[in-house]
């Protein structure tokens, strides 16, 4: 019973930085947007509650999404969100160590 209450406790409580690039749907990458991840009420626990940052050029970005625990041994990444003005609102989810993660934003 205790060595499960210390596995428990060292279990997804950090984040982990994902990198990459925003994009439209005919490819034109999108520069000065809002990509961001919030734990959310999903979470039992999590480090931080909400991570934003912006696009770069060429619309890369590196983000510490917050990992969090929605129940008891179970591990994930909070989904990954992009606001663009004028665009829809996209989010991702991914898995754990997903690689770069490039999401296409829909533009009218």
């Amino acid at each position: 019973m205790i060595l499960a209450v210390l596995l428990a406790c060292g279990e997804c409580v950090f984040d982990e930085t994902v990198m990459g690039r925003v994009t439209t749907s005919d490819g034109v990458a999108l520069e000065g947007v809002e990509v961001s991840s919030c734990a959310g009420d999903r979470c039992a626990y999590g480090d931080i509650a909400c991570a934003t940052t912006t696009t770069g050029l060429g619309g890369l970005y590196a983000l510490p999404v917050p990992m969090c625990r929605p129940e008891a041994f179970a591990c994930e990444l909070s989904p990954i969100r992009v606001e663009a003005e004028g665009c829809e609102t996209a989010e991702v989810r991914t898995g754990l160590s997903p690689g770069p993660v490039d999401i296409v934003v829909e533009c009218p």
